[in-house]
């Protein structure tokens, strides 16, 4: 008996790698599309944030919440924007929370994390 593939094995195993290629080029272009749109909003609202402009800038976070509600970034400057505007220290509170609790999961946050929970409160 000879050792080594058989026809039908190789055939199986092309057809297994033909399907992994094209579900890897599907859900890539997916995920990259993603990037491409929220892209201007994500650099507005950063360099919103950076100009102080945190009414602008919570808006554009919590835009890219709707779209990436886990993502533990854009909870921590939506909660940042929200004490710096003295409004709604609740939902501040929450979204502070909830970064401080997912951030090595998913993303790093920034180490100040803690010290705007508090001025949430």
């Amino acid at each position: 008996m000879k050792k080594g593939l058989c026809p039908e094995h190789i055939t199986k195993y092309l057809l297994s790698l033909m399907i992994l290629q094209v579900f890897l080029i599907i859900a890539g272009d997916d995920l990259l599309s993603q990037d491409v749109q929220s892209g201007p909003v994500r650099q507005q609202a950063f360099e919103a944030f950076s100009r102080g402009d945190f009414k602008n800038a919570y808006s554009g976070f919590s835009e890219l919440l709707n779209t990436y509600s886990k993502d533990p970034l854009y909870k921590y400057y939506s909660g940042v924007c929200l004490v710096h505007l003295e409004q709604d220290p609740h939902m501040a509170a929450a979204l502070l929370s909830d970064a401080t609790s997912e951030a090595n999961i998913v993303r790093a946050v920034p180490s100040d994390v803690l010290f705007w929970l508090g001025r949430a409160y």
